[in-house]
């Protein structure tokens, strides 16, 4: 695997859009435009859908997040912690570490979910020493739900999305 600074600025741009889409994905954005936007410290990018126009910052590489990518330069998979995995409208005050991310689509269904949390898992003991995780997941989306639920985590909360109006469902497990 190549970590981001070993690849083109062309590849990095492919990896910011993935990330992006992906991103936008969560909140229930789908089918929008991006136009790639460089700053000297981040990448933006301009997104129009069909009635909004937003501007999205991405870092690829800040110490709460971390992506899987293919030798051939395809995301595969992201995670991140904290607070880039909340939804907005949720109510995150119990004490635990929010884990957010996804998969990429044509990889679903083949079993990666869980060793792919697995990972996640590890990563965050490690460098979070979290009390409890926490996840928060679209309530459509019932593939992940059955992952989760078969890793051990619960549902706490449903509730609509403050941005988008879509209905979440946070789940919680304990660090075990």
């Amino acid at each position: 695997m190549k970590s981001f600074d070993q690849v083109t600025r062309i590849t990095q741009r492919k990896w910011l859009k993935q990330l992006a889409e992906a991103a936008l994905g969560r909140y229930g954005i789908e089918n929008a435009k991006l136009r790639f936007i460089s700053t000297p410290s981040s990448t933006v990018f301009r997104v129009d859908t069909a009635s909004q126009r937003y501007v999205l910052q991405v870092n690829p590489e800040p110490s709460d997040r971390w992506m899987t990518w293919t030798e051939a330069c395809e995301l595969i998979a992201f995670r991140c912690f904290g607070k880039d995995a909340q939804v907005p409208g949720g109510d995150y005050r119990a004490a635990a570490l929010d884990m957010g991310g996804g998969l990429r689509s044509d990889l679903t269904g083949k079993g990666l979910g869980a060793s792919i949390m697995e990972a996640a898992f590890e990563c965050a003991r490690h460098n979070f020493a979290p009390k409890a995780f926490r996840t928060t997941v679209a309530a459509f989306n019932k593939r992940a739900l059955r992952v989760f639920e078969k890793i051990g985590y619960h549902p706490v909360q449903t509730f609509h999305s403050t941005h988008s109006g879509q209905t979440f469902i946070i789940l919680m497990r304990d660090i075990a």
